[in-house]
């Protein structure tokens, strides 16, 4: 009973469905806003511009691509990530997106030394975050190095 299921449940509680797709544009899309008065930009989406204090913020899709500015690896106990029965290692990052707000995620597929990696090109990719209880799997960003063209394909 301690572990019926095979991947590790985030919420013990059922989750909505619809509550997801509200949130799939910040999600999926990396979709913020934009204040059209001082041009200020803003992921994830603010319902007012924190800057001029405007509430005519529009929709605005970010590249998903940008430069890592900060990296961590998490240096806490490892805990046992959804579906796999090994210890995990997880690398945070903070990413200057090309547009130029700087947000935080997990950077994937990297198994190069943390301290070389500050100012390498990443772009964003979907994958997937947990599994609530009633089965339906919640996707989000992360962020993997851009591959630059003289380097060869792994």
């Amino acid at each position: 009973m301690a572990n019926q299921y095979s991947e590790q449940l985030s919420n013990p509680t059922v989750e909505s469905s619809l509550r997801q797709w509200h949130e799939y544009d910040g999600l999926h899309r990396m979709v913020g806003t934009v204040c059209p008065h001082c041009k200020r930009m803003f992921f994830p989406k603010r319902f007012v511009c924190t800057q001029c204090h405007s509430l005519d913020v529009q929709p605005f899709t970010f590249s998903g691509k940008g430069t890592l500015i900060n990296v961590s690896r998490q240096l806490l106990p490892p805990t046992r990530i959804m579906g796999f029965r090994e210890d995990a290692i997880r690398i945070m990052v903070g990413v200057k997106l090309e547009e130029g707000p700087v947000v935080m995620s997990e950077l994937v597929d990297c198994l190069d030394d943390v301290d070389k990696l500050i100012g390498k090109p990443v772009h964003h990719v979907i994958r997937k975050l947990a599994r609530s209880a009633n089965g339906d799997y919640k996707y989000g960003y992360k962020f993997k190095l851009s591959r630059q063209l003289s380097e060869p394909a792994l």
